[in-house]
């Protein structure tokens, strides 16, 4: 069955956004088996523990793994994501290396990655196998030396509602003057989890009665 996970970072902005992604997959493209999981207050074997049921639940069929929240690259140039605090407000971190480990580990079926952070176009290029590429799809707001995080997943819930594969943008950056250019790598996996026709007719009878009331 596909399957989706949500993590989320320490924002109230990200929480809010994930919500909202969370009742596009569930309501609009149908995928029942969909769960939030903010990230702040996990160490990396409780965060793998959600990642392992529900990318194991998904089995061989389609799998979305959403991230909201900030991105980190340190000196060694090591990238991934910045998810929260522990105690002496010590950030947490999951490098992407780890992150593919898992997906390599415990996916059966095809992956996509939307990554909504800083320095989220590294995901894949870095740290994969050509070989691997091929089951797992990225969607990043940002090339893999970029800063920006925030406006990408409602782009694509817009994009997905209108039935269409998201392409990635360039837009003014923030940071030093940069342009900020989205970016995709691997496969594109987005007919998986467009509108599902059904979902859709509700919608669209539902939003014709709301007119006629008014």
């Amino acid at each position: 069955m596909r399957a989706a996970l949500i993590v989320v970072g320490s924002e109230l902005r990200a929480y809010e956004q994930a919500e909202t992604l969370s009742d596009y997959l569930r309501k609009v493209a149908g995928i029942r088996h969909t769960s939030i999981c903010p990230g702040w207050n996990r160490n990396e074997d409780s965060l793998k523990g959600v990642f392992v049921y529900h990318a194991t639940k998904a089995a061989r069929q389609p799998f979305l793994l959403a991230y909201i929240g900030h991105g980190y690259k340190d000196r060694e140039g090591v990238t991934g994501w910045s998810y929260g605090y522990e105690s002496g407000e010590k950030d947490l971190r999951i490098p992407y290396k780890t992150l593919v480990g898992w997906i390599k580990e415990y996916r059966e079926g095809p992956t996509l990655v939307l990554n909504d952070c800083c320095y989220s176009g590294s995901f894949l290029p870095i740290a994969t196998p050509r070989n691997l590429r091929k089951r797992i799809g990225v969607i990043a707001s940002t090339i893999r030396v970029g800063y920006s995080y925030g406006s990408l997943t409602q782009s694509v819930i817009d994009t997905w509602m209108d039935g269409k594969t998201y392409a990635p943008r360039t837009y003014p950056g923030t940071h030093d003057r940069y342009e900020v250019r989205e970016m995709r790598d691997g496969p594109e996996l987005d007919a998986h989890f467009l509108p599902c026709p059904e979902k859709l007719k509700i919608i669209e009878q539902e939003a014709r009665a709301n007119e006629a009331v008014h």
